[in-house]
C-alpha cells in the first residue's frame, strides 16, 4: 500500500498528465477540423461544438485539480476528498466501469478509423478526440488501480491483460462491420418493429392473422429492445444502414463487457489463468463470433443475466432488477427464474413465502412495466406474440433435430422432453442447494438442446457459464485444501 507522500505524487502526476493530454487533444482537434473545413468535410457543426466543449470542460477540471493538489492551502483537503472517494467501494466500481466503457468506445472508433481494419466512418478531425478518450480512460483505470488501498503490481498486470484481450476483441469484431446481407437476419426485423412503432403501428398485432404455429418473423420478445429500436429512429437513424451501424457499436460494447465480467469474476479469487481463458473463450469461439457477425441482440441480454447472477449473493435487489432487464430485452433467461426462487426459499428457515413474493415482485417489475402499454394497446396481440415460442411447430433448423421432432410430437407433448429435463435440474437444485453457475448452466443447456427449435444464437447463452462453473469448482477446491476438516 502506497504511503501518503507516494499517493500525493501519483495524484499530481495523474492531474498534470490529464491536463496535458486534454490540451494536446484540443489542439489536434482544432488543427484537423480547420483542415477539414478547408476541404469541406468538417461534418456536423453540432458534433464539432460538443467535442470541443467536452475537451474544454475536462481540461478545466484537470487544471483546477492540478492547482488544488499543488497549492499548500488546498493540497491536504483535496487529497483527503479524493482518498475518501477511493474508499467508497461502490463509487470506485462505478468509476471503473464507466471509464472501461469509455475506453472501449474510444478504442472501437479509433481502431476502426484505420483503413486496414474498417476505414473512417466520421470526419478525420474526430480521430484525435477518440484517441484522447481512449488514452484518458486508460490513464484513469491505471491510477485507480495504483491509488486503491492494497493495490499492487499484480493488479496492474491483471488490468493490462484484460485491456489487451479487449483490444484484440475489437480488432477481430470490426472485421464483421462490412457484413453486407443483414436483411435476412433477425436484427433487420427488430429494426422493422421499431419502424412500425414510429409509424404508430403495434408490432405485436401481426400475429393475429397467423395460426400460432408457423412463424412469420413475429415480434416474440418483450418490448425493451423494440422501444430502443424506435428511440434510435426517433433520434434520426431511420435508414437501416445508419441504425445498424449504431447498434453494432452498442452490441460490441456489451460483447466486450461480458468478456470483462468473465475476466473479473475469477480474478477476484486470484484465478488469473482462468480469467484469461474465460474472456478468450467467450470472445473468440465460433458461436460468439457468429452472433457478432449477424448483429443479434443477445449480447445485451446475456450481460445483464450474468451480472444478475454475479450480484445475487451480494446485492439481491439489484440482482432481481438486472434479470428483469435481461428478460425485457430477450426472455431466454426465463428458465432461470425458478432457480432464483429455489435459492431464495432454501436460504431462509422462516418467512419463505414473504421472501418468495418479494423476489417475484422485483423480478417481474421491469417486464410488467414495459409490457403495460402494449397490453392496453392490444392485449390479445401482445399475449399471443409472447406465447408463440411455446406453441410454434417443432422444426429441424440447420439439420439439428430435437427429440420431439424425431418422435413426431406436436403441441404440448412436444414441450414434454424440455419440461422434464428442466424439472430434474430444479429438483436437484432444491434438494442439494446447488448455487449459481452450475444449475444456471444446466438450465440454459437444457433449453438449447431440448427446445423444439434451434437457432445458432442460442449457443451463446451457454458459453459464458462454462468457465464460471469452473471458477466455482476451483474456489471450492481451494477452500477444501485450506480447511481439510
Amino acid at each position: 500500500m502506497a504511503d501518503n507522500s507516494t499517493r500525493l505524487k501519483l495524484l499530481r502526476s495523474f492531474s498534470l498528465t490529464g491536463l496535458i493530454l486534454s490540451i494536446v487533444a484540443c489542439i489536434f482537434v482544432l488543427t484537423s477540423s480547420l483542415q477539414d473545413q478547408e476541404n469541406g468535410t468538417i461534418g456536423n457543426s453540432y458534433t464539432w461544438t460538443w467535442v470541443l466543449l467536452i475537451l474544454g470542460v475536462v481540461s478545466l477540471f484537470f487544471l483546477i485539480l492540478s492547482l488544488a493538489l499543488m497549492l499548500p492551502a488546498t493540497t491536504q483537503k483535496s487529497q483527503a476528498q479524493i482518498e475518501g472517494l477511493l474508499g467508497l467501494k461502490a463509487a470506485v466500481a462505478f468509476i471503473f466501469i464507466l471509464f472501461l466503457i469509455l475506453l472501449i468506445i474510444g478504442a472501437i472508433f479509433w481502431i476502426s478509423a484505420s483503413p486496414a481494419i474498417y476505414g473512417p466512418v466520421y470526419p478525420i478531425w474526430m480521430i484525435p478526440f477518440f484517441a484522447w478518450l481512449t488514452i484518458l480512460s486508460l490513464l484513469v483505470l491505471i491510477f485507480l488501480v495504483l491509488l486503491r488501498n492494497g493495490s499492487s503490481l499484480n493488479k496492474l498486470v491483471t488490468l493490462v491483460l484484460l485491456l489487451v484481450i479487449l483490444i484484440a476483441g475489437i480488432v477481430v469484431y470490426l472485421q464483421f462491420w462490412n457484413y453486407g446481407s443483414p436483411r435476412k437476419e433477425d436484427i433487420y426485423y427488430t429494426y422493422l418493429d421499431g419502424q412500425r412503432l414510429l409509424n404508430g403501428i403495434n408490432p405485436y398485432e401481426r400475429i393475429l392473422s397467423g395460426n400460432m404455429q408457423v412463424n412469420d418473423k413475429y415480434s416474440t420478445y418483450l418490448p425493451v429492445f423494440y422501444y430502443l429500436s424506435w428511440g434510435a429512429q426517433v433520434a434520426g437513424l431511420t435508414a437501416f444502414g445508419d441504425w445498424l451501424s449504431f447498434w453494432r457499436v452498442v452490441f460490441l460494447v456489451f460483447n466486450l463487457l461480458i468478456a470483462s465480467l468473465l475476466f473479473c469474476i475469477p480474478a477476484k479469487s486470484n484465478l488469473i489463468a482462468l480469467s484469461v481463458f474465460a474472456s478468450l473463450f467467450w470472445l473468440f469461439n465460433r458461436w460468439t463470433l457468429h452472433v457478432g457477425k449477424t448483429g443479434d441482440i443477445d449480447f445485451v441480454a446475456i450481460f445483464f443475466m450474468l451480472l444478475s447472477l454475479a450480484q445475487f449473493q451480494s446485492n439481491r435487489l439489484l440482482s432481481y432488477l438486472l434479470i428483469g432487464i435481461s428478460l425485457g430485452l430477450k426472455q431466454m433467461g426465463i428458465f432461470l427464474i425458478p432457480l432464483y426462487l429455489i435459492w431464495v426459499w432454501n436460504e431462509h428457515e422462516i418467512h419463505h413465502w414473504k421472501n418468495l413474493v418479494k423476489a417475484v415482485f422485483w423480478i417481474a417489475c421491469i417486464p410488467v412495466l414495459v409490457s403495460l402499454p402494449f397490453l392496453v394497446w392490444n392485449w390479445e396481440g401482445y399475449v399471443r406474440s409472447i406465447l408463440f415460442s411455446a406453441t410454434r411447430l417443432a422444426m429441424a433448423g440447420f439439420d439439428v433435430f430435437s427429440l420431439d421432432y424425431v418422435l413426431g410430437l406436436n403441441g404440448a407433448l412436444a414441450r414434454l422432453p424440455l419440461l422434464v429435463m428442466l424439472f430434474l435440474v430444479y429438483w436437484v437444485t432444491w434438494k442439494r442447494d446447488v448455487r449459481l453457475y452450475l444449475p444456471a448452466l444446466l438450465v440454459m443447456a437444457v433449453f438449447v438442446f431440448f427446445n423444439t427449435v434451434m437457432f445458432t444464437s442460442y449457443m451463446v447463452w451457454i458459453i459464458p457459464l462454462i468457465p464460471l462453473v469452473a471458477r466455482d469448482y476451483l474456489v471450492q477446491s481451494k477452500l477444501a485444501q485450506t480447511n481439510p476438516s
